[in-house]
């Protein structure tokens, strides 16, 4: 299986498969190749809520793109809480970018919805890479 991200036109790619399988090293390859700069987030168990993903994916962005998110506090009702980081990325950041996120499936409901909230919001220059074991919600 090969993925190739070197002029990129979607928005949204999924891996899914079972453990072993080589999701991470697939997308891991691709991005070696990929001339965007990217975003890796892997989540876990402990992810369980909204603001925990998107405090994580806002903290990643802030590498990446220093300043990005800093200002953001995750509390409140969900879709305000996605809303927020996708506007500030909308706002800061201008050149094409990929993010990752690895191990959907180890979400929580509301870290889930909030995971619906981006790929529906994000500004169409970001190009999401997303990796499960299981289909994604």
């Amino acid at each position: 299986m090969r993925l190739v991200l070197d002029g990129l036109k979607c928005r949204v790619v999924s891996v899914v498969a079972g453990a072993g399988y080589g999701k991470t090293t697939l997308l891991a390859q691709a991005l070696g190749r990929c001339p965007l700069p990217w975003v890796w987030l892997s989540c876990d168990e402990r992810m369980t809520t909204a603001d925990s993903l998107l405090g994580h994916l806002a903290a990643g962005l802030g590498l990446r793109f220093p300043g990005v998110g800093a200002r953001l506090a995750f509390d409140g009702a969900v879709e305000a809480q996605a809303d927020d980081l996708c506007n500030e990325v909308a706002q800061t950041v201008a050149d094409d970018i990929a993010v990752v996120i690895d191990d959907v499936h180890t979400l929580g409901d509301t870290a889930d919805a909030a995971l619906g909230l981006l790929v529906r919001h994000l500004p169409p220059t970001v190009h999401l890479l997303l990796a499960s074991r299981s289909a994604l919600p």
